[in-house]
């Protein structure tokens, strides 16, 4: 073990990037290091990952983000989809309450 190595400074640059680990926990930091550096340098790998990051934190406050409920919302079907009215007051609910343009059903 030369002098050089005693004397780096841990999570450092060429602590991590060492040759001679003196830990595992050095060898396990320095690959990751390692293989987020060559992540990094992927713009395309970058972006992704922050629409990903993005979905996960929409995700995560979807409540706080749109605290209304969906199916208390005014639904958009217009007056002329009878078939599609018909078919979503048809399906079995327990307790629905659908609303169109003023018109609201209650189903129990």
């Amino acid at each position: 073990m030369s002098a050089t190595e005693t004397s780096l400074k841990p999570y450092s640059r060429e602590w991590l990037l060492s040759d001679r680990p003196t830990s595992r926990r050095q060898a396990r930091f320095g690959r990751a290091y390692i293989v987020w550096r060559r992540f990094a340098e992927n713009r395309l790998a970058l972006m992704g990952l922050a629409i990903i990051l993005g979905l996960i934190f929409v995700a995560a406050f979807a409540g706080v983000l749109a605290p209304t409920i969906p199916s208390s919302a005014t639904c958009a079907i217009p007056a002329s989809c009878r078939s599609a009215r018909r078919a979503i007051c048809s399906a079995p609910t327990t307790r629905a309450a659908i609303s169109y343009r003023g018109c609201s059903t209650v189903r129990g």
